[in-house]
């Protein structure tokens, strides 16, 4: 049985980030954090709430992120109860990430699950 690039991905195995299902799910997300980051007012709790939980695979009670906010996938992503991330918080989902009860990420906190292969051959084919 042939494995997906997604299904690749989450088995650490090396894989075409740039194949059709991924980039289509990247451009997805980037619409939602456009509207999060950008369209949507900092004093609309209900908007944000709304789409916060539209960008995360998961959220437990009260998450509270402040834009701006970047990820790759989004829908990767698993935060529990009163969650917190300040300004500028990155997290690079080509691996699940889980983020437990009650964690506060101080401004530019960065979590990244993606390596890029030493090999400038590899690179350049484009693998992850």
């Amino acid at each position: 049985m042939m494995l997906s690039e997604q299904e690749k991905m989450f088995a650490g195995l090396a894989h075409q980030p740039f194949c059709e299902e991924l980039k289509q799910l990247r451009l997805d997300n980037k619409e939602r954090l456009y509207e999060y980051n950008i369209l949507t007012r900092p004093s609309d709790h209900a908007n944000k709430a709304r789409l916060i939980s539209e960008i995360l695979g998961k959220n437990g009670n009260n998450p509270n992120i402040v834009s701006p906010f970047y990820c790759d996938y989004g829908r990767f992503i698993e935060v529990g109860d009163n969650f917190f991330a300040n300004y500028n918080c990155t997290i690079l989902d080509s691996g699940r990430v889980y983020i437990g009860n009650n964690v506060l990420f101080a401004p530019n906190v960065s979590l990244y699950t993606v390596g890029h292969p030493l090999d400038a051959e590899l690179r350049n084919q484009e693998w992850e």
